[in-house]
């Protein structure tokens, strides 16, 4: 009986061993699935999954939404400060944000009611990175992810701080998902700025039969509208901490390859933050599509 006990206890160790070297952090609810990578190489990275989806159809049920579950590296964010580049998160020797400046983790990710939270400190700089799910106001339900930065100075002095997010956008099994912005298509690299930027813009699958569609807000609902925005390759986002160049005619093919891979880039340019100030980031981003949640008014796209 004794041995039993022991091989049980054993039993025991190792799940909760293998449970704590988990890679990732997940947390999902009917709708969406997000992972955040928890090793020391890119820490606090994040994928979104589908996992019911849109409850009216079965054909975007565990489906991407952005590149790389369950442990995401694609994806980054870059803020900037009196002209250096930091990349957000643990470091990396991989393609995306290798030649950023990097800090020390001062909490890893985890979680804090219904948000996964990771926290690293820079020169002078704290940020605080909060991934969650929030209700789409275009459909009434939980389907969408918000992601917020709060970027505080810690300094003495005044800081220039703004801040860029590439998602690297991946629709079911299409790693190059087309775009669509108010009603256009948009085949090539294309760069809008606040004047110029609708309420939301749309990712697909497929745009003759989508089956899977993403949806970011851009106005409103506590979005932080961006300054500017960029569709680009992966691969020139991934090469480039801040500004992207394109040539004239280029397409969505991946910068240096030769397969498509699309992405978006969402600036903040950066302004004066006085020491002790925070500055708040806030983009959403998930389930698109027009179903609505019964008793819940249409919007608009």
């Amino acid at each position: 009986m004794r041995r039993i006990w022991i091989l049980l206890l054993l039993m025991l160790l190792v799940s909760v061993s293998l449970a704590e070297e988990t890679p990732y952090l997940e947390w999902s609810n009917d709708y969406l699935r997000i992972f955040v990578t928890k090793t020391e190489q890119e820490m606090g990275r994040f994928a979104i999954d589908t996992t019911l989806g849109d409850h009216s159809r079965d054909d975007d049920n565990n489906k991407p939404l952005i590149y790389g579950h369950p442990v995401p590296w694609t994806s980054y964010t870059t803020f900037r400060v009196d002209g250096v580049d930091y990349v957000f998160g643990g470091p990396t020797e991989r393609r995306a944000g290798a030649g950023g400046v990097f800090g020390s983790v001062i909490s890893p990710p985890h979680l804090e009611g219904e948000e996964i939270v990771t926290t690293f400190l820079y020169e002078g700089i704290q940020v605080e990175q909060r991934i969650g799910v929030c209700i789409n106001p275009y459909s009434g339900w939980s389907d969408t992810a918000r992601i917020r930065y709060r970027i505080k100075n810690t300094d003495m002095e005044p800081k220039n701080i703004g801040l860029r997010i590439v998602l690297d956008t991946m629709l079911g099994s299409n790693d190059g998902a087309p775009f669509r912005v108010g009603g256009d298509n948009i085949a090539n690299p294309t760069s809008l700025n606040q004047a110029r930027l609708p309420d939301v813009w749309q990712a697909f699958d497929s745009l003759s039969a989508p089956s899977v569609i993403a949806q970011g807000i851009l106005k409103g609902y506590g979005v932080s509208p961006p300054d500017r925005v960029t569709f680009i390759d992966w691969g020139t986002a991934a090469d480039h901490l801040w500004d992207l160049v394109w040539e004239e005619g280029q397409d969505f093919t991946r910068a240096g390859e030769f397969e498509p891979d699309t992405a978006i880039a969402l600036y903040w340019e950066p302004s004066p933050t006085a020491p002790g100030a925070t500055r708040e980031f806030t983009i959403l981003y998930g389930l698109g599509g027009v179903t609505m949640a019964p008793g819940a008014s249409f919007l608009g796209m």
